[in-house]
C-alpha cells in the first residue's frame, strides 16, 4: 500500500493494513481526506505553538526558521503516505495555501499592522509555495542535502534571499 497513491485507498484496505475495523476508521475519520487534514493540522498547528511569543528580530527569524523547518524534517517521515498524498496533490488539498495562512498570521503578529494585506498576502504565498517545494524536495531526493543543512539554506533564503543562497553555494565549493 506505501507504493499505492493515496487516491487509490479504500477505507476498507486502510483498516485492514492498520488493523481496526472500517467501524473504528469511521468513528474517528469521516473519510481519507479527513485523515489527510487531521495530519496536515498537527504539523501546520506544531508549527503555530512554535511560533507564538517568538522574537519578531531578523537575527533571530534565521535561527528560529532554521530550527523549525530542521526540526519538522527530522520528525516527519519520508515514507508516510499521508505526506506523500498531500504533496502529490491529494484532491481538495492545497498545502502551499493552507501553510501560507499560517504564515500570513505570523507576519501579520510580527508586523503590528504595519504593512499592507495585499503585500503580506503575496509573501506569506510566496514563502508557502517555497517551503512546500522544499519539503518535496527533501522528501524525493533521499541523496541531496541533509535536513539540518537544507533547513539551513531555506531559512537563509526566506529572510536573506538569494545572498543566502549563493553563501551556501560557496561553503560547498
Amino acid at each position: 500500500m506505501e507504493t499505492q497513491k493515496i487516491s487509490g485507498i479504500s477505507v476498507e484496505m486502510l483498516a485492514k493494513s492498520t488493523g481496526v475495523t472500517r467501524q473504528t476508521f469511521y468513528a474517528n475519520y469521516g473519510s481519507v481526506d479527513d485523515l489527510l487534514r487531521e495530519y496536515l493540522d498537527a504539523h501546520l498547528g506544531d508549527l503555530k505553538r512554535r511560533h507564538e511569543g517568538a522574537s519578531a528580530d531578523d537575527g533571530a527569524l534565521e535561527a528560529r526558521i532554521r530550527e523549525d523547518v530542521g526540526d519538522l524534517l527530522h520528525r516527519i517521515d519520508r515514507d508516510d503516505s499521508r505526506l506523500r498524498a498531500i504533496l502529490d496533490g491529494q484532491a481538495g488539498f492545497s498545502p502551499e495555501d493552507r501553510f501560507a495562512g499560517i504564515v500570513e498570521g505570523f507576519m501579520r503578529q510580527d508586523s503590528a499592522g504595519r504593512a499592507c494585506d495585499e503585500t503580506l498576502t503575496v509573501r506569506a504565498q510566496f514563502y508557502g509555495g517555497a517551503f512546500i517545494g522544499t519539503l518535496r524536495y527533501w522528501v524525493l531526493h533521499r541523496e541531496g542535502l541533509p535536513a539540518d543543512a537544507l533547513a539551513a539554506l531555506f531559512a537563509g533564503l526566506v529572510v536573506r534571499g538569494a545572498a543566502a543562497g549563493q553563501e551556501n553555494e560557496d561553503m560547498r565549493a
